[in-house]
């Protein structure tokens, strides 16, 4: 995450990142402010970065997304 460039998303209005975090506790979500998008990561030690959400906010459409290409461990 780079801290000049990202903003970490802790809450919205329709709990999307609560949502997200109730897949798997270690995904977080975080605004990339240089090209404008949401982008799903998920905490590790390495390269945390999963998908940028192709969708201009975070809705039901985000869940589904994460749902489908989230990797089980």
């Amino acid at each position: 995450m780079d801290v000049m460039r990202d903003i970490l998303v802790e809450h919205d209005l329709f709990d999307i990142v609560k949502r997200i975090k109730s897949i798997d506790k270690n995904y977080y979500v975080i605004f990339n402010t240089k090209r404008k998008k949401y982008e799903i990561h998920y905490n590790r030690k390495f390269s945390s970065y999963e998908l940028t959400v192709p969708f201009d906010r975070l809705d039901c459409r985000t869940v589904e997304l994460v749902l489908k290409t989230r990797k089980k461990f």
